[in-house]
């Protein structure tokens, strides 16, 4: 487990230090690389693309090689960011006005990851996180955007098959003493809806290059196959994609789609890595 706590340090340095150099005027792939290199400077390895997400975006949004957008004043900025050592991960996630403005927000979703924390225990029913996280979110006046949830862990799996949800459910996961997860709130001013559109996130599902006819492909895939196992990758961390069409289409690479408010409500997110516990929880990115 001590792996676990060392990532959960970067990453929590990692995520402050993004923190301080938002600003306006600098470009997103400008704070991607810087946080992507802090976390390589601190001795972990990169468990996923650094995500920014502005505005009404909620969730998978990477800067791609040379884009040039730029932060404004009054922009609401997510940062997500992920740390593995020997791929034992850590995540966690905070939001950040651009200049003055409103962060209540940003409040109401580390106070809910707070209430939920109190109960996370071995034997709580993941659906209990979900209904204290939205009942709070509720009360203050937001709304949980829907679909998007908290995961568990696992060696080299960012989502390792348990979902947390930010929502009460009629069933759920029971927990148990040594669980890795995720909590992590989206919330929004507007109706929670979401629209997906084409993600520049990528992960291999297959590593099978039988299904590929194009040597391109078959490259390809070997290369991302012994960089990135089962992790999350960018292109922009590629030099050569040719082939990349074919492993989307023969469904060897997996897209994560750009999530969007669908009523373009801004949505803040907040997210901590826990370790369960016989009777309580530990949090590792705090």
């Amino acid at each position: 487990m001590e792996e676990y706590f060392i990532s959960g340090r970067i990453a929590s340095e990692a995520r402050n230090f993004a923190v301080r150099i938002i600003e306006k005027g600098v470009s997103l792939l400008e704070i991607a690389e810087r946080v992507e290199n802090k976390i390589l400077s601190l001795g972990g390895e990169i468990a996923f693309p650094c995500n920014i997400c502005l505005n009404n975006v909620a969730a998978h949004y990477t800067p791609n090689r040379g884009e040039e957008i730029r932060l404004r004043s009054g922009d609401l900025v997510t940062i997500d960011v992920g740390v593995h050592i020997d791929g034992y991960i850590a995540d966690t996630a905070t939001t950040v006005r651009v200049g003055a403005g409103d962060e209540k927000m940003r409040r109401i979703a580390e106070e809910a990851i707070e209430r939920a924390t109190e109960i996370v225990r071995s034997g709580v029913r993941t659906s209990e996180i979900g209904e204290t996280i939205e009942k709070f979110v509720n009360s203050a006046g937001y709304r949980i955007v829907r679909g998007l949830n908290g995961h568990s862990i696992d060696r080299f799996r960012v989502h390792a098959g348990i979902t947390i949800p930010n929502e009460g459910c009629p069933r759920g996961v029971r927990l148990r003493r040594g669980d890795v997860i995720t909590i992590e709130p989206f919330i929004t001013s507007g109706s929670g809806d979401i629209i997906r559109v084409r993600g520049r996130i990528y992960r291999i599902v297959r590593d099978d290059p039988r299904r590929l006819m194009n040597e391109s492909a078959r490259r390809l895939l070997q290369n991302l196959s012994k960089r990135f196992r089962s992790l999350p990758f960018s292109l922009r961390w590629v030099e050569e994609t040719a082939g990349m069409d074919e492993l989307l289409r023969k469904m060897c690479v997996y897209e994560y789609p750009v999530v969007l408010s669908a009523d373009n409500s801004e949505v803040a997110q907040v997210e901590h890595t826990l370790i369960v516990g016989e009777n309580s929880c530990e949090v590792i990115t705090q």
